[in-house]
């Protein structure tokens, strides 16, 4: 341990490594844990029961900093997984990616400010958010897979079981739910649309509130935006303009 406060209640912990002012402060028994960063992981205390926090990973400032008991998790990046306390299975990376949530479980946050709004309660959130502030305005949706430049960024509401692979992918979503979403700029208007399948680049561009659509090739749809056109099936270039 080397910085002002590190790992200074430990008792019988073995084999902790922590680098930084506070950095694993309040450890006493947990072992195996790696935290390097000033305040990263100074919550984390004991080992037991099912939140073993034993092998925890936190590098960075404040890097889960209010994690008590939590098991599995790793965050690297300032102020990555910020809030969580006795939380499961999550792998934050990127500056304040995952910083609001406080219980949420099997979280997979990678990138800068990534999943930065969601706080969903006790349970699994079940989201995996790659890229630059991918869904970051989801509170409390869950089960979405965001891959991409913004892809899930999203306005004011919550969303579940969406996928969003390409920059700018579903980058307007709201509370539209199993949307399927891949190409750059991909259903980047759709709000609350539900079960649309857009494959290719600028698919569906312009439709914001459709519903059960089938889009497949660069362009197809780029100009609908009616709810007469729930279930439109359009294949190939430009198709269904």
């Amino acid at each position: 341990a080397i910085g002002s406060d590190a790992l200074a209640q430990i008792t019988t912990g073995n084999d902790n490594v922590c680098l930084g002012s506070s950095a694993g402060y309040a450890l006493t028994t947990a072992n195996k844990v790696v935290f390097i960063g000033r305040q990263a992981g100074d919550a984390v205390t004991t080992t037991g029961g099912s939140n073993v926090s034993d092998g925890t990973v936190a590098i960075g400032y404040q890097a889960l900093t209010a994690l008590t008991s939590g098991a599995g998790n790793v965050a690297v990046g300032y102020q990555a997984g910020l809030a969580l306390t006795d939380s499961q299975y999550n792998t934050v990376v990127g500056y304040q990616a995952l910083i609001a949530d406080d219980q949420s479980d099997r979280t997979t946050a990678i990138g800068f400010k990534s999943l930065m709004n969601q706080n969903g309660g006790t349970g699994n959130s079940g989201n995996t958010a790659v890229g630059y502030a991918t869904g970051f305005e989801n509170v409390t949706g869950t089960g979405n897979t965001w891959l991409g430049y913004q892809a899930g960024l999203g306005g004011t509401g919550s969303n579940s079981n969406n996928v969003g692979i390409g920059s700018d992918a579903l980058v307007a979503i709201t509370t539209g739910s199993h949307n399927t979403a891949v190409g750059y700029q991909a259903g980047d208007s759709i709000t609350d649309g539900n079960s649309n399948v857009l494959i290719g680049r600028g698919t569906g561009v312009a439709m914001t509130s459709q519903d059960e659509m089938v889009l497949i090739g660069n362009d197809a749809g780029a100009a609908i935006n009616h709810d007469d056109a729930d279930g439109t099936i359009a294949i190939g270039y430009n198709a269904g303009l």
